[in-house]
């Protein structure tokens, strides 16, 4: 199977949060990333998604503190792949980024760029 991802994947552990808006109804859903890179995630989630609309993804790249707030990253995406996956506990969604909100494109490369790309 060819690898069709642009960018490098990230082992990163990030609680997420994936919120669709079809026919005006809005859903969350949580779940923790499997893996991050700089175009999109892997996503384990309760729920198998397959959602032809846009989405909202949000990663908590990092919680904060009493000093500083907490770091999330948010971005409009699609959903491009939705797979029961027994060893990881549920199912695991893939999403593309596909409008990345504010500054959280360098957030995101920043946080990235301090770990090692995982092994595809």
């Amino acid at each position: 199977m060819e690898e069709s991802r642009r960018s490098q994947r990230h082992a990163k552990r990030l609680r997420a949060v994936i919120i669709l808006d079809e026919n005006g109804k809005l859903a969350k859903t949580h779940g923790k990333t499997q893996d991050v890179s700089t175009s999109g995630a892997s996503i384990i989630s309760d729920y198998n998604l397959l959602s032809p609309h846009p989405i909202t993804v949000c990663l908590l790249i990092n919680p904060g503190d009493q000093i500083n707030p907490p770091v999330i990253f948010e971005a409009k995406s699609k959903i491009v792949s939705s797979v029961l996956s027994r060893q990881q506990g549920g199912f695991r969604i893939g999403v593309e980024f596909l409008k990345i909100a504010g500054d959280g494109a360098q957030v995101l490369h920043k946080f990235l760029a301090t770990s090692v790309a995982a092994v595809a």
